[in-house]
């Protein structure tokens, strides 16, 4: 079970590397931008960019887990449970990093001033600590790796 919570972190650690600098680079590129404007884009290019390298990392690192026994059964994992688990998991956790980015982020550039880029990083960087505590709890409370 462990394991399977190390997996699932380190899936989420590649995913976040992988999209903070994308986003900060998204950030400065549309720096002319309205903040609001901004911060919209950003957050959405962010999502993006996690979704689609955790759904990678996620996958390679359980694959192992629904694949069909030689004996033509079913996996002993079912892959639909494990979905809906998972979905239910990160939907809470989205949506509190959705929440704690998009207004920090706007909230630097706006009102503190903050270059686009760096308010993107440093945004990013605070709802990501939230995100990981909230989305651990929620794959406790899904009980997805009992």
């Amino acid at each position: 079970m462990l394991r399977d919570y190390i997996r699932l972190n380190q899936s989420m650690l590649v995913a976040i590397a992988v999209a903070l600098p994308v986003s900060a680079l998204a950030a400065h590129l549309m720096a002319d931008a309205e903040s609001h404007i901004n911060t919209t884009y950003v957050t959405i290019i962010d999502y993006a960019t996690y979704l689609g390298t955790f759904g990678f990392m996620f996958y390679l690192t359980n694959r192992h887990r629904y694949k069909a026994p030689l004996d033509g059964g079913l996996p002993q994992s079912s892959l639909r449970t494990d979905l809906k688990k998972i979905l239910a998991s990160l939907g809470v956790g989205e949506i509190v990093y959705g929440v704690v980015r998009w207004l920090l982020q706007y909230y630097l550039i706006e009102v503190w001033q903050y270059e686009p880029y760096l308010s993107s990083v440093m945004a990013q960087s605070v709802a990501i600590v939230v995100y990981l505590v909230v989305m651990n709890l929620s794959v406790r409370a899904t009980r997805m790796y009992e």
